[in-house]
């Protein structure tokens, strides 16, 4: 019957309409995937070349009395940026006791330290290596996560 034939008809435009409509909707995401991917690959590697030339020009530096930082490292792949001290003395020796607060410390730090805000903008995990100086033995290392600063800067 023709009503059938039409039914039959509007059915496949309204199907052909919605195919149109999701095949577009799923070019916008891959779009606007891809473009989000070059930028976060843009901006690690910006970071990881600024990590190599800041260790290659100011490297090693003392952090403090007693604390010297040897390097700045990225990893884009892992995306964390890990800073490596070696640690002497009486410093060492302090550090060592305060271990077990050492990680809020230093995430504290983090939050209140402003020169890092475009990394922690971008959600990059901060890790810090800790060695002495004296045997060359790391004895202390963490990671501070986004989720530990995001909101908190």
């Amino acid at each position: 019957s023709t009503s059938e034939i039409f039914n039959f008809r509007t059915f496949q435009l309204l199907n052909l309409q919605l195919f149109n409509m999701r095949f577009k909707n799923a070019v916008k995401v891959l779009i606007i995937s891809v473009i989000c991917t070059s930028c976060v690959n843009k901006f690690d590697k910006i970071l990881q070349q600024e990590a190599a030339q800041y260790t290659a020009n100011n490297c090693p530096q003392e952090a403090e009395p007693g604390t010297q930082l040897d390097s700045l490292v990225y990893n884009p792949q892992e995306r964390i940026y890990t800073m490596y001290y070696s640690v002497s003395g009486a410093n060492e020796v302090i550090m060592r006791e305060q271990i077990p607060l050492l990680h809020h410390l230093l995430c504290q730090r983090l939050i209140d330290n402003a020169d890092y805000k475009e990394i922690k903008d971008n959600g990059v995990t901060f890790a810090y290596v800790y060695r002495s100086k004296q045997t060359g033995a790391t004895f202390y290392q963490t990671e501070i996560r986004s989720n530990e600063y995001a909101g908190l800067h």
